[in-house]
């Protein structure tokens, strides 16, 4: 993909990977293990009192995304999504029907975007101590009252108005709360976000054909959503060869997940399909982990749901998330690693 869809560089490195390896051991010291976190309270929220309140829908987040309220940011950002490979049937399924009832573009309070879930991810400070984590909101496409297969996932950088351990605190709090309590708790963190200067992403997987479609678009303060590169996902043109040679000079960073991809190894999108990298000569415990951090790996290497996702448009509640998200029985439980990071946090001396 050209690269100038990302005049700002920098993103690539505030990003950070999708999915990310749960640990096996507790890394806390012990007199922080006694910290409870709720995890569909704190960590990911999928009740269906919360996401379905007037303040977090699609057409306020959006509106804040692309920096107006009005239909016609919306509508240059669907044409560009359906511009790219393999989305034109976006344009006849989604965005044509979206248009036949707004009166300008596209009028997002009409968007066939529905939240299923509110995600918290301040565990991201541990990867890159100088950015406090995001906060994400999981949206699935609904057409004619049937939900379809299609995310598009509003990923905000969290402000540096609060330290990343002010931050894990807010969300911590949440777990006190119930009723309107809860609900306006979360709303003010929303809230807070949303007046900030907004940075992040949006990432969409659209599984409505054969093979699931990944991109990203990045906000970068001019043109609000633009297609950009997939954050540590390498394009098809990347030699083996040069893509070992990358993944054995930093070891130690995939084996930790904080491994960034130059720009020029980037792919532009990604069809989900299980990767198959070759890496030569790397060692099959790295290369599985780098493999993992990926846009692929971590949507076919990981136990997903309803196909590649793991929070699925098609279901609501927890049911929602896949086992690699929630499985406290299980092998995974991404969200448990998430716990104890954040454990960390609140525990910070």
């Amino acid at each position: 993909m050209n690269r100038s869809f990302l005049p700002a560089l920098a993103l690539l490195v505030l990003s950070t990977p999708a999915c990310t390896a749960a640990s096996g051991a507790s890394s806390v010291p012990s007199r922080c293990e006694a910290i409870e976190i709720d995890p569909t309270r704190e960590l990911a929220v999928t009740d269906a009192d919360v996401v379905g309140d007037p303040d977090v829908q699609f057409s306020r987040v959006m509106a804040a995304v692309l920096g107006a309220p009005g239909g016609v940011p919306a509508r240059a950002w669907m044409d560009a999504w359906s511009a790219m490979p393999g989305e034109g049937s976006l344009n006849d399924e989604v965005t044509a029907p979206w248009a036949a009832t707004s009166a300008t573009g596209l009028d997002l309070t009409r968007a066939p975007f529905e939240l299923v879930a509110i995600v918290n991810r301040v565990d991201f400070a541990a990867l890159t101590p100088a950015q406090p984590g995001e906060l994400r909101f999981v949206y699935g496409l609904v057409t004619a009252g049937t939900r379809r297969p299609l995310t598009v996932n509003v990923e905000l950088q969290l402000p540096p108005t609060h330290t990343p351990a002010e931050w894990a605190a807010e969300w911590h709090a949440l777990g006190t709360l119930t009723g309107d309590a809860y609900r306006a708790g979360l709303l003010s963190i929303v809230d807070e976000v949303l007046a900030a200067p907004l940075a992040g992403q949006v990432r969409t997987q659209d599984a409505r054909g054969d093979v699931p479609i990944l991109l990203e678009f990045d906000l970068h303060g001019q043109a609000p959503l633009v297609p950009s590169l997939l954050v540590d996902q390498p394009a098809p043109s990347v030699s083996p060869a040069d893509l070992a040679a990358y993944v054995s000079a930093h070891q130690d960073e995939v084996m930790t997940s904080s491994e960034i991809l130059p720009a020029s190894m980037l792919a532009g999108s990604a069809r989900t399909v299980p990767p198959s990298f070759g890496l030569p000569g790397v060692p099959s415990d790295v290369a599985t982990a780098f493999t993992n951090t990926t846009c692929t790996g971590c949507h076919t290497s990981e136990p997903a749901i309803d196909g590649t996702f793991h929070v699925s448009p098609l279901r609501r509640g927890t049911d929602a998330l896949s086992t690699f998200l929630l499985d406290p029985s299980g092998p995974t439980d991404e969200l448990s690693r998430r716990a104890e990071v954040m454990r960390g946090l609140l525990c910070q001396p």
